[in-house]
C-alpha cells in the first residue's frame, strides 16, 4: 500500500506540474516546444495582434496559414520542421520590413540632394540676373549653362549611387566644393570687372585733361590769360 501510495502522490505531482501533459503531446507528434514568451518575441511579427494576447492562446493566423500546433497553460507546441517554416516566414517580414526603411531612407537623403541642388540653381540664377547688363553676360551664361549641366549630370550619378553611404557623403563633398568654387569664380570676376571700369573711367578722365591741357596750349594769348584768370578763380573759390 505504501508503495501505491508514492506511486499515485509521484503521479498527481507529475500532473501538477504538467509533465505528464507535455509528454503526451510530444508523443502526439508535437516534438517542438517554446514557452509562450519566448514564442512570441520569436514569431510575433508573423501576428502583431498577437502580442496583446494572454498565456493559454494560439494564434489562430498561424492556423490558417497551415502552421499545426497545440498551446497548453504556459508553452505552444509544434509539429517537426514547423519551427524552420516559421523562421522562413519570419526572415521574409523582416526583409520586407528592411526594404521598406531603406526605401524611406534613400528618398530622404534624395530629396535633401534635391532641395541642395534646388537652392544652388536659385543661387545661379540670382547671380545671372546681376550680371544681365554687363558686357560678358553672353561669356557668363555659358558658364553657368556649363555648370548647371555638370551638376545635372553629377546628380544623375549620385541617384544611382545612392545606396552606399560612403558614396552619398563623397557626392556631397564634391557638391559643396564645386559651390565654393562657382562662387569664388563669380566674386573674381565681379571683381576684375570693377576694377576694368575703374580703369577706363579713370584713363578717360586723364585723357579729357590732356585734351584740355593741349586746347589752353595752342590757343591765343589772349584766350590763354582768360583760361588762366578763370582757373585762378577756380582755384581760390576751392
Amino acid at each position: 500500500m505504501a508503495l501505491v501510495e508514492v506511486l499515485m502522490s509521484s503521479l498527481l505531482r507529475l500532473l501538477q506540474v504538467s509533465v505528464l501533459e507535455a509528454i503526451r503531446i510530444s508523443c502526439a507528434g508535437y516534438p517542438t516546444r517554446r514557452s509562450f514568451d519566448e514564442f512570441l518575441l520569436r514569431f510575433g511579427v508573423l501576428a502583431p495582434e498577437v502580442l496583446g494576447g494572454k498565456e493559454g492562446y494560439m494564434p489562430n493566423d498561424f492556423r490558417q496559414n497551415g502552421i499545426e500546433g497545440l498551446s497548453g497553460k504556459t508553452k505552444v507546441f509544434l509539429r517537426a520542421c514547423q519551427m524552420a517554416e516559421l523562421d522562413a516566414r519570419r526572415a521574409k517580414v523582416l526583409g520586407n520590413a528592411a526594404k521598406t526603411i531603406q526605401r524611406q531612407i534613400y528618398t530622404l537623403i534624395a530629396r535633401k540632394e534635391f532641395i541642395s541642388l534646388r537652392r544652388v540653381a536659385i543661387q545661379l540664377q540670382s547671380c545671372w540676373r546681376a550680371q544681365n547688363g554687363s558686357s560678358s553676360i553672353l561669356h557668363v551664361l555659358l558658364f553657368l549653362w556649363k555648370i548647371v549641366v555638370g551638376l545635372h549630370d553629377y546628380v544623375c550619378t549620385l541617384t544611382h549611387a545612392t545606396r552606399e553611404t560612403g558614396a552619398l557623403k563623397e557626392a556631397k563633398d564634391k557638391l559643396e566644393k564645386k559651390v565654393e568654387e562657382l562662387t569664388w569664380r563669380l566674386q573674381f570676376e565681379k571683381r576684375l570687372r570693377s576694377k576694368l571700369e575703374e580703369t577706363k573711367a579713370n584713363a578717360r578722365v586723364i585723357k579729357e585733361q590732356e585734351a584740355a591741357q593741349k586746347a589752353i596750349e595752342e590757343a591765343p594769348p589772349v584766350v590763354k590769360e582768360i583760361c588762366n584768370g578763370f582757373l585762378g578763380l577756380s582755384v581760390q573759390d576751392l
